[in-house]
């Protein structure tokens, strides 16, 4: 800006004063956008470290699920198990009478 362009009796301190003042705000709008820029890299890395934390808790919760899964496999065969020893201990027990009774 030429500030020696203003005319009148202050016309070099008033283009002084309109330069200064165009710089300032120039300056504040300057910081403001670093700013914005700083908050909003603080912003990413929070939401990028959340999104590996669900992430993680997902893969956590896969694996409870898997562990479930296989829980109810050994309870439906410890079932068959028991259900087998008790046919077993009934036939026994049948046939252990027949001997006694001959």
């Amino acid at each position: 800006m030429n500030v020696g362009q203003f005319i009148g009796q202050n016309g070099m301190e008033d283009g002084i004063k309109l330069a200064y003042f165009i710089t300032k705000k120039f300056a504040q709008y300057y910081k403001q956008v670093e700013r914005e820029r700083v908050e909003e890299g603080a912003l990413r890395q929070k939401i990028e470290s959340i999104f590996s934390e669900m992430n993680h808790l997902k893969s956590r919760l896969e694996n409870l699920r898997r562990i479930s899964d296989d829980l109810r496999k050994i309870e439906e065969t410890v079932r068959k198990s028991i259900s087998s020893i008790d046919e077993l201990y009934r036939e026994s027990i049948n046939r252990i009478e027949k001997i006694m009774i001959m």
